[in-house]
């Protein structure tokens, strides 16, 4: 027999008997997905190991938005949001598909803004990066590895970022709620996570209150990177 022949045949077996075990697999089988979740880092873990909780401050840090972008991309509506600003380029929010929120601020100009909006819509992940400041403040006790000067380091760390959080929610929407240091369970009802909108002079002391502790537990100066 015909040496490439013997060869194809042989492969044609193969890609067969390899179809008949996939269609074999059961639904059962498919659908266990138990091992992934197995595989994935669960917030207790986080705290076993000083790596992993200076990987979740720096995650949380990630949240804070490019500050750098005042006018197109701008996370924030201020650098156009005012009758003194001028441009000479057209509008082109929500017209751009690259960039749909670019130049968004001239919404407010022209009174295109409502209520529907999603432009500048920083609300749910300022308050984001609050829950996750409020689990690191809240258990990094448990962390047992952390060296005295490097507990010091992550938590005023911590204290800068919800601090800032909450700076970044007050100047865009005026006084919010200050949600409690201990963060709510999931499953929380919604009534009982409901909460008023604090003052404006509680704000600013909450806001006040994390820097000055932030400023307690840093360094004033960093003549390297923390070696972790």
């Amino acid at each position: 027999m015909n040496t490439k022949y013997t060869f194809k045949a042989l492969l044609c077996g193969i890609s067969i008997w390899a179809g008949m075990s996939l269609g074999l697999t059961s639904c059962e089988s498919y659908l266990d997905v138990d091992s992934y979740f197995y595989d994935q880092t669960n917030i207790d873990s986080i705290f076993q190991s000083k790596v992993r909780v200076n990987e979740y401050i720096n995650g949380i840090a990630t949240i804070l938005p490019d500050e750098s972008k005042l006018f197109t991309s701008s996370y924030f509506p201020f650098g156009m949001g005012s009758d003194e600003c001028f441009a000479s380029w057209a509008d082109d929010y929500g017209k751009n598909e690259k960039d749909p929120y670019r130049h968004a601020a001239m919404a407010l100009l022209l009174g295109d803004e409502t209520p529907q909006s999603a432009n500048y819509n920083n609300w749910g992940n300022f308050y984001k990066g609050i829950r996750k400041a409020n689990i690191v403040l809240t258990r990094i006790s448990e962390c047992k590895d952390l060296s005295d000067m490097e507990r010091r380091d992550y938590t005023g760390r911590t204290y800068f970022l919800r601090g800032y959080f909450y700076f970044s929610l007050l100047r865009q929407y005026g006084p919010v709620p200050i949600v409690p240091d201990k963060p709510f369970d999931a499953d929380t009802p919604s009534d009982e996570a409901s909460i008023e909108r604090s003052t404006y002079d509680e704000c600013i002391d909450y806001i006040c209150s994390d820097m000055e502790k932030a400023a307690e537990f840093l360094p004033d100066t960093r003549t390297q990177q923390f070696q972790y």
